[in-house]
């Protein structure tokens, strides 16, 4: 399961980079893959960019991460979570 979880968030990364190249947006940042208590990995992101990509950032990155079974329990409070930092 850590493999597949591994190669699903690569591929979502990749997607949303790729967005993000579509629309112009200028937005960079890292991430940090940290493991849960079972291997599975859970990311964070850092990512930085212009005040006026904010919003449509984060619709970007909750899109994809709510793109597969984002209808089941606790989907759209746990998959996602962003905090402004300025």
């Amino acid at each position: 399961m850590p493999k597949q979880a591994k190669a699903y968030f690569a591929k979502i990364w990749t997607r949303v980079r790729a967005k993000f190249e579509r629309e112009d947006s200028s937005v960079y940042g890292m991430r940090l893959v940290e493991p849960n208590y079972d291997g599975t990995p859970h990311w964070h992101f850092a990512v930085f960019m212009e005040e006026k990509y904010r919003y449509r950032a984060r619709e970007i990155y909750r899109s994809y991460a709510l793109a597969v079974d984002g209808n089941e329990p606790g989907a759209k409070k746990r998959r996602f979570d962003t905090k402004a930092v300025d």
